[in-house]
């Protein structure tokens, strides 16, 4: 089963990392995760292996759905 997830975040880093944290520890683990934040965010993305895309649209549901779209499950 390939399972994709899409969190749009913007300047929280340490939420971010949590919810990695937490994702990272699942049994069925996600082949991708695409996160549609502000820059900042770049390095806490890298250390789980998550896709980062940046979005310029202002909004979380521009950032849900451009990762909706650049994913490839």
């Amino acid at each position: 089963m390939k399972v994709s997830i899409v969190i749009p975040v913007k300047n929280q880093a340490a939420s971010l990392y949590q919810c990695l944290l937490c994702l990272s520890r699942q049994t069925v683990k996600p082949s991708e995760i695409i996160d549609n934040s502000s820059e900042d965010i770049d390095g806490v993305c890298k250390e789980f292996g998550a896709v980062y895309e940046f979005e310029s649209l202002p909004g979380s549901y521009a950032a849900r759905n451009a990762g909706i779209l650049r994913s490839s499950v």
